[in-house]
């Protein structure tokens, strides 16, 4: 045999032994491996069935002691048991039949369990105790429960007052009856919930209006004058409230109660200084034509003065009308009748038969003439205007120089329409139009409102012996 053979049948017998050992190698990694997930699932398995079997008599253990605590009588015995033992419900049985006052004050404070804590100060009864667990107790919870549960008025103010968190003090305000700490709560509590339940419990109607003229939180402090009827202390704050939410909220309140207030509350409210929203305001109330003419003159705000001059015209306009032809109101409310049904139902070809014949009509969107921007309509031209989708540009309400733009449609159904319809529900008080404003480009006008706020005005001339319909116009109380 050459030597060349044997040399290649040497290096084929070496590969062999190289191949054996490694497959030899792997195969005892994976039986290693294989062995080594065996033994773990083997032992985890028996964990989990010691641990199953732990818990199976622990819970026959719990029923047991469960069984033993619903028998026992001993507070000792109890109290040992709601201090030591490891599951909170046993815990809590045994803490349900103890009444050992210092040992239910300990577990309240130091158990780790909300229940047994919570349970432990509904078992309370000691008033300082519970006074000491609503500042000190663990939780929140835990602590309302405690404040809800006083009923000494020292112990309960002394909670108010120094509990640090917001819900213990509500809670602890609910059964206060000192009705000077209660309005001492109502204004200076940091929690606006807590004030408010201060002012819930407040009955003395002194101490309401010390509240509402006081307090600067008008959320709060608009409540309290709703509480309030008599019109002198609505009066009070509607000139001294420092929150002018609250001052209005008082005028509100005068407003709806103003002839029972009488005049001089009125006047007291318009001439008090303060906020002018609220002076202006009660403006429209005002009947007496020499305070009118006082607010007119001297009044330091130019839209107060504004109001009462417009106020004081509507009422010498009013007169004048009054004066000089009775029969005239009469007979334009009966004319306007028909009118009113055709705007109602957006009848726009029976509205025109009523329209002036020579002058048309003028259409506003406030209680002053505009001729810039009022539109003006012949009785011919009214149908065709509804229909079309020409836009028209006006001003919106009050002294704003902003422009509106709308289509005569939708003019009519805001302006016009709307207001009708509005004021068959609507019983609040508009105060008026502008007379010497909205009727001084008409001849011996008469003014028929709609009612309600805001208000569409009707406004009718005389035409040889008949009314006709000359104007439009639009107010908003207060303006």
């Amino acid at each position: 045999m050459s030597a060349q053979k044997l040399k290649t049948m040497g290096k084929q017998v070496i590969d062999g032994i190289r191949f054996a050992v490694k497959t030899l190698f792997l195969l005892f990694w994976f039986i290693l491996v294989f062995y080594i997930t065996y033994i773990t699932y083997w032992f985890y398995g028996l964990a989990r069935v010691d641990n199953t079997i732990k818990q199976v008599l622990r819970a026959q253990a719990g029923n047991i002691r469960l069984t033993a605590i619903g028998k026992l009588t001993d507070q000792a015995l109890l109290a040992k048991v709601a201090a030591e033992d490891k599951d909170w419900y046993i815990r809590y049985s045994a803490v349900k039949k103890l009444t050992d006052q210092a040992m239910l004050t300990k577990i309240a404070m130091e158990d780790e369990n909300n229940n047994v804590r919570h349970l432990a100060v509904e078992k309370l009864t000691d008033q300082t105790l519970l006074a000491k667990i609503g500042l000190e107790g663990q939780d929140v919870g835990t602590r309302q429960i405690a404040a809800r549960r006083l009923t000494d008025q020292a112990l309960l103010a002394k909670v108010v007052l120094t509990a640090q968190d917001p819900d213990v003090r509500r809670a602890a305000t609910e059964d206060l009856r000192d009705q000077t700490l209660l309005a001492k709560i109502a204004l200076e509590d940091t929690d606006q919930d807590v004030r408010k339940a201060a002012v819930w419990k407040i009955t003395d109607p002194t101490l309401l209006v010390k509240i509402a003229v006081e307090g600067r939180s008008g959320y709060i402090h608009r409540d309290v004058v709703r509480e309030i009827t008599d019109p002198t202390l609505l009066a009070q704050i509607a000139v001294e409230g420092q929150d002018a939410r609250v001052r209005r909220a008082a005028v509100e309140k005068i407003t709806h109660v103003w002839s029972v207030a009488g005049p001089a509350l009125l006047a007291k409210v318009a001439l008090g200084g303060g906020d002018a929203d609220v002076r202006r305001a009660v403006i429209w109330n005002i009947r007496d034509q020499t305070l009118l003419a006082k607010i007119a003159s001297e009044d330091k705000d130019a839209n107060v003065r504004h109001a009462a001059t417009r106020k004081l015209s509507e009422l010498i306009s009013i007169a004048k009308i009054a004066l000089e032809d009775a029969e005239a109101g009469r007979a334009v409310e009966q004319r306007s009748r028909p009118i009113i049904e055709a705007i109602k139902k957006s009848d726009i070809a029976t509205l025109a038969e009523y329209i002036h014949p020579v002058h048309g009509v003028r259409f506003s969107t406030d209680t002053v003439v505009d001729p810039t921007h009022d539109l003006v309509v012949k009785k011919d031209e009214l149908v065709h205007l509804f229909q079309s989708d020409r836009i028209w540009s006006t001003h919106t309400i009050g002294e704003s120089d902003d422009l509106i733009k709308v289509t005569f449609a939708g003019y009519f159904r805001e302006y016009i329409h709307e207001p009708f319809i509005r004021s068959e529900d609507d019983d609040e008080p508009c105060g008026g139009p502008n007379a010497f404003d909205l009727t001084s480009d008409y001849a011996n006008p008469v003014v028929i409102g709609s009612g309600g706020c805001p208000a569409a005005y009707l406004i009718f001339e005389k035409y040889q012996g008949v009314w006709y319909l000359s104007g439009f116009g639009y107010g908003v109380y207060g303006i």
